[in-house]
């Protein structure tokens, strides 16, 4: 391969971005004063929260801004005691989590929650974090080891708690910039200048 050629495409190769998102639920958002059912699924930002438990029988709800249990943004509250939540990413494949907002429901007092996650290659981890802010949501930090995961889950036990800005990874792919394309444009247009003036300079032909 012409060494220009080979050059920029190490350059685009090497051109990477991870796939950062935050699900926040903030198509949620209600002014009222209730307890808004949203389903046995929640999908957004390429990720779905499930209700797996087969003996979950409500759907995860959202707290309007008027209710007392609100933590001052829309969260995803499963309604089920002992009710089981899983995280994937949606079409399968691996992702990081590194935080997400907790709140215990302040009628019950503190709670802790256990989160387990899976990885591709089927091992698992854990990690617990006990909450006590009264309905304040507050953000907790998941340990380097969840990454490679396929699925997080945890159970609604009681006293309960809701959930809200999830933060999730997916793995870094290449991914060219908007000057790496340029700089290709132009590292192409000189190798083809070049190609040209040798096809002319030994008589050669210049089309095919």
């Amino acid at each position: 391969m012409n060494r220009i050629a080979l050059a920029l495409m190490v350059v685009l190769l090497g051109a990477t971005r991870a796939g950062a998102a935050v699900i926040g639920f903030e198509s949620l958002a209600n002014p009222g004063p209730g307890v808004y059912d949203v389903g046995f699924t929640y999908s957004e930002a390429g990720f779905t929260l499930t209700e797996f438990d087969p003996d979950n029988v409500l759907p995860f709800v959202t707290f309007g801004q008027g209710e007392t249990r609100y933590g001052g943004s829309p969260a995803l509250y499963n309604n089920n005691g002992d009710g089981g939540t899983r995280l994937t990413r949606d079409g399968g494949g691996e992702f990081a989590l590194l935080s997400i907002d907790l709140a215990n429901d302040k009628r019950f007092g503190a709670t802790a929650i256990t989160f387990t996650g899976t990885k591709s290659d089927a091992s698992t981890v854990s990690q617990s974090f006990t909450i006590d802010t009264n309905n304040v949501l507050t953000m907790f930090q998941f340990s380097s080891d969840f990454t490679d995961l396929t699925k997080v889950e945890w159970r609604q036990l009681s006293p309960f708690h809701q959930f809200d800005n999830i933060t999730v990874e997916t793995p870094a792919t290449p991914v060219p910039e908007p000057g790496t394309m340029a700089l290709m444009a132009v590292g192409f247009a000189v190798l083809a200048r070049r190609q040209h003036a040798r096809k002319q300079r030994t008589g050669g032909p210049i089309g095919g």
